[in-house]
């Protein structure tokens, strides 16, 4: 562009992934230079066939349903959303709050407190650059519909194992018993922390 400036009129944002205060070259790409990506579906298609995409996705799934499963058997995360697809919603939640999510009791003021600790989670993950996982903010169901912090996960490459999933929940909480977010921990060495 001859001013620079008018890049801002392609700019695009989301929750999930390119956010407003983000430095992702991502949300300056224009939509009509992408045309051509379709050239890699129709070569795919005609490689793999629909069985092919489906044992894909299909793997995908269940990746995604093992790392809810993790999810709902602990006590120091909570499942925002049961995944429907190969997309997981969660997120972690301080010790002293832990009941009071259990029992559907959180203020919005310790729902912000537990917002707060994921954003944090998640900027200091991706810094440290040994796992990824993306964050948005959702109208959650559980929560009258009012804006919730997530861990946003999406299970596309179908090489994906459980020992990945694995790997994401351990640096986590290394994270985690770092203190770097919080003190509020609870003192186990146990990555998922299973409810009795």
């Amino acid at each position: 562009l001859k001013d620079p400036n008018h890049i801002d009129t392609v700019k695009k944002t989301a929750n999930y992934i390119i956010r407003k205060d983000s430095y992702d070259l991502g949300k300056f790409t224009i939509d009509g230079s992408r045309g051509a990506q379709s050239i890699y579906l129709h070569a795919n298609l005609e490689l793999l066939g629909l069985r092919g995409y489906e044992v894909l996705f299909d793997r995908t799934v269940r990746i995604a349903k093992y790392m809810a499963r993790c999810v709902l058997r602990s006590t120091n995360f909570e499942l925002l959303v049961k995944p429907m697809s190969n997309i997981l919603l969660y997120r972690w939640i301080p010790a002293s709050l832990r009941e009071k999510a259990w029992l559907a009791t959180l203020t919005d003021e310790e729902n912000e407190i537990i917002n707060e600790a994921n954003r944090k989670l998640q900027d200091l993950q991706k810094q440290r650059g040994k796992t990824f996982v993306s964050r948005t903010t959702i109208n959650a169901p559980k929560y009258d519909q009012k804006p919730i912090v997530g861990l946003r996960v999406v299970i596309g490459n179908p090489l994906t194992t459980e020992a990945d999933i694995d790997a994401v929940f351990q640096d986590q909480d290394s994270i985690i018993m770092s203190h770097l977010i919080s003190t509020d921990v609870t003192k186990s060495r146990e990555v998922i922390i299973v409810r009795d």
